[in-house]
């Protein structure tokens, strides 16, 4: 892909992310509030999986984050290298992906595993989690069922038309249990953007 169609793809990415949010929020508002959550503060060492174009990978390094960011996508990776020059970026699938080491305080998977079948969606878990240091935590960013109104039309509909067929069953699974099989106890779960986002984040401990 040349750097002509790479700057049009990101920017018909970000633009439908930013417009399917402004109603709920705002996409910015809604990064902030995640990192803010897990705890992302300078010298930390975070994983970030499926980091897409790096729009939170430019937060991250913003807030004095070492970061590792992975991405099946060459394209993506190039990107986010570009808006987020102090992260190192790897190309893997993430099903499929070892860390190097288990030192990373951080691991973030936002808006990734909706597109992963459920024998997938462990398997990458059992990833992150193999990757953390002692006291490290695994955040799940992704895609909620908004309890109605408004946000759940806005959500249904756009899961119906632009998102995989994966993505119903993972609106109705649960996460902390998800999280159980491979191996992670759920510590904190929040919801944001009126219902459409959770954040579910869970540990080795207990």
């Amino acid at each position: 892909m040349s750097d002509v169609a790479d700057r049009a793809w990101a920017r018909l990415y970000d633009l439908t992310a930013a417009a399917l949010f402004l109603p709920l929020g705002g996409l910015d508002r809604l990064r902030e509030q995640a990192l803010d959550a897990i705890g992302v503060h300078p010298g930390m060492h975070v994983l970030e999986l499926g980091c897409g174009t790096g729009g939170i990978t430019t937060k991250l390094v913003r807030r004095g984050a070492a970061v590792t960011a992975v991405d099946r996508s060459e394209a993506a990776l190039r990107l986010a290298s570009r808006r987020a020059p102090g992260a190192e970026g790897l190309r893997a699938e993430l099903a499929g992906f070892s860390a190097a080491s288990s030192a990373f305080d951080r691991v973030l998977l936002a808006f990734v595993l909706h597109e992963i079948d459920a024998e997938g969606i462990r398997a990458v878990l059992e990833a992150a989690r193999e990757g953390l240091a002692p006291a490290g935590r695994v955040a799940v960013l992704d895609w909620a069922d908004p309890p109605g109104g408004f946000a759940r039309r806005l959500v249904r509909g756009f899961v119906r038309v632009g998102e995989p067929a994966s993505t119903r069953a993972w609106l109705a699974c649960d996460v902390g249990e998800t999280m159980r099989q491979a191996g992670l106890t759920p510590v904190d779960e929040r919801i944001f953007a009126r219902g459409a986002a959770r954040l579910v984040v869970g540990s080795t401990a207990g």
